[in-house]
């Protein structure tokens, strides 16, 4: 029972807490005081090791690193290599269609650089096709140049590749005679 509760054989009055005996003494001090040293010094024995084990791992993980580092820059060097290569084909691919659809469609060099380097074969094939149309439309719209040479008289072809008297006044003797002797005036002749 506890110390404070009365009991039958004693009156309550004459009861009182009892303070717990001091079981402290030096030589316990020292024992309890060795115990948390020994406690202390495991602690610090665990710290100790597990330090050792971390410089450990830090040493590995700093060589893994290294080396994850040199395979990267070799992975990357690849993939650099790669991606300049796809590059560079697609490049030669898109000069390829360029210059098929120019000369499919009659075009210069000039008119290269309107077609463009982007997009796929069958869209510079479009392109070169439409500057196509138009290029030929603008030729076909152009007039013709006038040299200043003016009425050359009875058009040669009309009659059947034969010559009239305009012709013949343009035309020297020996040419006269030439054409005269292919038989070029022969309706001239006949009529007079």
């Amino acid at each position: 029972m506890s110390d404070t509760t009365p009991t039958p054989e004693t009156p309550a009055a004459e009861q009182t807490p009892t303070p717990a005996p001091e079981t402290s003494t030096p030589a316990a001090d020292t024992a309890a005081a060795k115990d948390w040293q020994a406690e202390a010094e495991k602690w610090k024995s665990f710290a100790r090791k597990h330090e050792d084990a971390a410089k450990a791992n830090a040493d590995k993980a700093k060589r893994f690193d290294e080396f994850e580092e040199s395979q990267k820059t070799e992975l990357q060097k690849a993939a650099d290599a790669a991606a300049t290569a796809k590059a560079e084909a697609d490049a030669t691919r898109a000069e390829l269609a360029r210059m098929q659809a120019a000369v499919k469609h009659g075009l210069s060099e000039d008119d290269l650089d309107l077609l463009g380097t982007h997009g796929t074969p069958d869209e510079i094939e479009a392109r070169a096709e439409k500057l196509a149309a138009r290029l030929n439309s603008a030729e076909a719209n152009k007039p013709k140049p006038d040299f200043g040479g003016g009425d050359r008289g009875t058009d040669v072809t009309a009659k059947g590749g034969q010559l009239g008297e305009a012709d013949m006044k343009r035309m020297s003797p020996e040419e006269i005679v030439k054409a005269q002797a292919e038989g070029r005036f022969s309706d001239l002749l006949k009529s007079n």
